[in-house]
């Protein structure tokens, strides 16, 4: 656990930690990633989205049972979580540039400035109960205006490929989902901060309960992103409301796996000049270009979402797979040269697979690419009796905690945990 954290075991603070949990996993992926599969597949690629998302999130929760595990997992693993933390905020901050911007644009009125007021107040407070308090707030905010305010059109344009290839990406976000949870320094820190139980309850509500209504509203706002009679109506008042929430919840993102990742000891000042960084730029662009429309979520124009995705569906994942579920059994151990090597040289094997799938729409493709992945693992050096690699010593040092400080107590002292 956290040096000098007591496990807290006050169920007002576990479901705070599950709403922790809700709004650090709600990233641009939840928040738009469903759109592209529902214009590719139809309305069923949200399940194939949203199942094996909620499932892998949750089940983190029970799978990291023992008090100690997380501890484990982050001082054998902490570079590669960090990599991941940093590839999450440079994600977050490309979307915010590439999407909500012209989102504001696309509100063409002195109201657009709005979503960034919303995503400097929710970075100021940074850690602890206020962001968060914020970014729900917001989401809850925009929801209400959502269905109360905005017309969205009955009819969908028809899918573009056919229903049955996402037999060939099921398994993809499947693996994906299911191991990302485990690269997550949010998630980490959550666990360390409560209970066996409470671990069961904080990822059980925050991702079967908040995470889950957070992602069944993306289907809603899909119009928003569409052309000509498609676009929901009033198209302003729409595109503002949705640039407010994606505003709100990247920045949470980005604060939080700033104080997880970025620094040990800390404090707000990298968190603050994030966001007043960005806000600076936005504003200023929001001057120097003239009003835009959103941009088109069509293949040409999302390369770079599908890139960034990449490092979610293959290469994290195949880390988790390779390097930190060990092979024949005990404690995951810090990875050897052999680990590495064999996760390179898979990556590189199934980097075209993917890039024909997820790219050119060649959906087949994932198969072997995935399979080479799934196979590599037959190259892993097996664990020893202790747990480390065969014939090599197992690092030593205790336990490395996720270093960021507590959440604001919502209650009186927290009790002896159980």
């Amino acid at each position: 656990m956290n040096a000098g954290r007591t496990p807290t075991t006050s169920n007002l603070q576990t479901l705070g930690w599950g709403a922790y949990l809700a709004m650090s996993w709600t990233w641009c992926i939840g928040m738009f990633l469903p759109i592209l599969l529902m214009r590719d597949f139809g309305a069923v690629a949200w399940w194939v989205f949203a199942i094996p998302n909620v499932i892998g999130a949750g089940a983190m929760g029970w799978m990291l049972s023992r008090q100690g595990q997380s501890e484990e997992l982050v001082a054998a693993h902490r570079p590669a979580m960090r990599a991941f933390s940093l590839v999450t905020i440079l994600f977050q901050v490309t979307f915010f540039f590439l999407v909500v911007f012209p989102l504001v644009h696309a509100a063409n009125s002195r109201l657009a400035y709005l979503p960034l007021g919303i995503a400097l107040a929710a970075g100021m407070f940074t850690r602890g109960w206020g962001s968060l308090v914020v970014t729900l707030l917001t989401t809850l905010g925009v929801m209400v205006a959502w269905f109360t305010q905005v017309r969205v059109p009955a009819e969908t344009p028809a899918p573009i490929f056919p229903v049955a290839e996402l037999a060939y990406l099921a398994p993809v976000c499947t693996i994906g989902f299911l191991l990302c949870p485990y690269m997550d320094l949010t998630f980490h820190e959550a666990r360390q901060a409560v209970t066996a139980r409470g671990a069961r309850v904080a990822f059980g509500v925050g991702f079967g309960v908040i995470f889950l209504i957070a992602i069944a509203f993306t289907p809603f706002y899909a119009s928003v992103f569409a052309s000509g009679e498609g676009r929901a109506a009033p198209y302003g008042l729409a595109t503002l409301l949705i640039a407010m929430h994606m505003a709100a919840q990247l920045i949470f993102t980005i604060s939080v796996h700033a104080t997880t990742a970025l620094k040990r000891r800390a404090d707000d000042a990298i968190t603050i000049l994030i966001v007043i960084g960005l806000a600076i730029v936005l504003s200023g662009l929001n001057v120097a270009f003239p009003v835009g429309d959103p941009p088109n979520p069509g293949p040409d124009r999302m390369v770079w979402y599908r890139v960034f995705m990449s490092a979610y569906g293959l290469i994290f994942p195949a880390y988790v797979w390779l390097c930190m579920v060990p092979r024949g059994g005990g404690k995951s151990r810090a990875p050897t040269l052999r680990h590495w090597v064999v996760l390179g040289v898979a990556c590189s094997l199934a980097t075209p697979f993917y890039w024909f799938g997820f790219i050119d729409g060649k959906w087949v493709m994932l198969a072997p690419g995935l399979g080479i992945i799934l196979l590599a693992r037959l190259a892993v050096p097996r664990s020893g009796p202790h747990g480390g690699a065969a014939g090599i010593e197992p690092p030593s040092g205790a336990p490395v905690p996720v270093e960021s400080g507590p959440m604001p107590s919502l209650a009186a002292s927290a009790q002896e945990p159980q």
